[in-house]
């Protein structure tokens, strides 16, 4: 390889590890979540939790809380649902939605809602108690939750959420929400690469004009 052209490779490269160390380090986050129902009967809403016109079957939302990422990407829990049930067959209002917020605090403060319709029934089966069959569907909009904070954005695609099972009364039946985080690299990286890149192209097409000037004279 030519003096010159080692010249030329040497800080490219070092500029490429610079890169890829800072998105590396950038791919995480820290964030936690909240959620709210909300009815078409306001009494339907009981202390944070959905109930059905009988009050007989109760569905409610416990955040994950605060968290921190691991490399991204990563599928990370957002809270679990819970439905309870009391010998009745019922089914949820059309119009009951449940809203889900996250906040993200590192890199950079920031928010972002998503909402679902809640689609779900129970189904009591008498005489022995504890075997009332249930559903529970979730489709969130919009999805992914985006959030661009500190210079860098954050993508929380919310897995697909569907439950059928057996309530286990009277703890009643639970599923995890669950999202992907993925980031995207921060785009001065790739500014600052291509800066640096051209100045050091710039360097080396100047020394090689000098040196021809030199030999012509």
């Amino acid at each position: 390889m030519s003096r010159w052209l080692w010249q030329f490779a040497a800080p490219v490269a070092a500029i490429a590890c610079l890169g890829l160390t800072t998105v590396s380090r950038a791919s995480t986050v820290t964030f936690d979540e909240s959620g709210v129902f909300t009815a078409v009967a306001p009494d339907h809403i009981v202390s944070g939790r959905l109930q059905t016109s009988t009050n007989k079957t109760k569905l409610r939302f416990d955040a994950e809380g605060s968290q921190t990422s691991g490399a991204l990407p990563e599928t990370l829990a957002l809270g679990e649902f819970t439905l309870s049930a009391a010998n009745a067959s019922e089914t949820f209002q059309a119009g009951d939605q449940f809203t889900l917020t996250i906040s993200q605090s590192n890199p950079g403060s920031g928010t972002g809602t998503t909402s679902s319709p809640i689609v779900g029934s129970v189904v009591f089966t008498p005489p022995a108690p504890g075997t009332d069959t249930g559903n529970l569907s979730l489709v969130f909009s919009p999805n992914p939750v985006v959030i661009t904070a500190g210079g860098e954005t954050r993508f929380y695609q919310i897995n697909p959420f569907n439950l059928s099972f057996i309530i286990n009364q009277p703890g009643g039946a639970t599923g995890t929400l669950t999202a992907k985080v993925t980031a995207v690299p921060l785009p001065e990286t790739a500014s600052m690469g291509l800066a640096l890149l051209g100045g050091v192209g710039g360097i080396g097409v100047f020394r090689r004009m000098k040196s021809r000037q030199e030999i012509v004279a």
